[in-house]
């Protein structure tokens, strides 16, 4: 028995590839709809990128309105803590604490950027993880089942029948054949006397 809690690879069998998770997850949705044991897939990203997005470039203003911002919203929490819990707290300490916060954040803020010394004159938000192609995996008694519904409902299109491969020692599928002269090579050569 495995323990849940730590990821391992599927076992199975891809029955469909996808460009992006939300099509994978339709796919999935339609196999529940056509009452599918769902349980037996396993949506499975490869190719993974890490993405972040730049938002703008980082100047000191921004760099220390964002921190007093910050420091503001913090002062502003932990004030009205104080003063919703003590009864006596006057209501002017709100006004304080929200001015501290916003010097302090400002200054701390500031000091970080300083420190980076103009590495990362920049803002972003991280996205995160990214995969490239989302593969839907189905234990092997499930997957034959799963890539006929999905064909059926139009999510995947069935395979070409794959092209036979020639076989020299197999008997011949139409008409007779038809053995090289005696005395000819392999490739088809005709024998020099």
């Amino acid at each position: 028995m495995t323990n849940p809690r730590i990821p391992v690879v599927p076992v199975g069998q891809e029955i469909a590839s996808f460009d992006n998770y939300l099509e994978a997850s339709k796919a999935v949705d339609t196999l529940a709809d056509a009452e599918f044991p769902v349980q037996a897939l396993t949506i499975v990203g490869t190719d993974l990128k890490m993405v972040e997005r730049v938002t703008g470039r980082l100047t000191w203003v921004k760099v220390l309105l964002s921190g007093a911002a910050s420091g503001a919203f913090f002062g502003l929490m932990l004030s009205l803590f104080f003063v919703l819990l003590i009864p006596d707290a006057p209501w002017g300490l709100v006004l304080v604490w929200m001015l501290a916060g916003a010097l302090g954040f400002a200054l701390m803020q500031g000091l970080m950027y300083a420190m980076a010394g103009g590495q990362r004159d920049f803002s972003s938000t991280g996205q995160g993880v990214v995969a490239t192609r989302y593969g839907l995996q189905a234990t092997h008694e499930h997957a034959a089942r799963a890539k006929q519904l999905l064909a059926e409902k139009g999510v995947i299109t069935p395979p070409a029948t794959p092209v036979r491969e020639f076989d020299p020692s197999e008997p011949p599928r139409y008409g007779v054949r038809v053995d090289p002269p005696a005395g000819a090579s392999q490739d088809g050569d005709v024998p020099t006397p």
